[in-house]
């Protein structure tokens, strides 16, 4: 079993082992650290690097794309939990709880003819998978418990309207 590295060593070996572009995003991922954003939601991101890429192996410029996109979706993350405080996260579960079933019931009506809706089948089912989606995310806020966050171009999208700025 391999050693287990701290960031400033995985960033040191992806550098002597011809991986650049890794050792940067890596670097960008210590920024986080530096700019005040609590350490221990970064050590999340940064185990899940280093348990899933920990060398140059040949899936290195896969790995190094995924790691783009975990990164990016990371940040928004970061930002939204640093944000709002834990009453505003537990309000936002339970009003995408009530839009997840809303959509369920919908979902009934379209499934069956007693109490028709002009939403088809097709439609509720999309919209229930998508209410799910958002209670996933807002769990994922609520508990500060995201190594990876769920997939989802929302996260851009909330952390923006909550004063993001690609510079933060």
């Amino acid at each position: 079993m391999s050693k287990k590295m701290n960031l400033e060593e995985t960033i040191v070996q992806a550098k002597e082992r011809g991986c650049p572009q890794l050792a940067s995003w890596l670097e960008e991922l210590r920024q986080f650290r530096v700019s005040g954003i609590e350490p221990a939601r970064v050590c999340a991101l940064d185990d899940f690097v280093r348990e899933h890429y920990p060398d140059d192996s040949e899936d290195a410029a896969f790995a190094g794309t995924e790691i783009r996109k975990a990164t990016e979706k990371y940040r928004y993350f970061l930002y939204i939990t640093g944000k709002l405080p834990m009453r505003v996260r537990l309000e936002q579960v339970a009003e995408e709880a009530a839009e997840l079933s809303q959509a369920a019931l919908k979902l009934i009506r379209a499934v069956e003819d007693i109490n028709p809706t002009p939403v088809g089948m097709k439609a509720a089912t999309e919209q229930l998978m998508e209410e799910y989606s958002d209670v996933d995310m807002a769990m994922a806020v609520f508990l500060e418990d995201a190594v990876v966050p769920p997939d989802s171009p929302k996260w851009e999208r909330w952390a923006k309207r909550l004063g993001y700025k690609e510079e933060d």
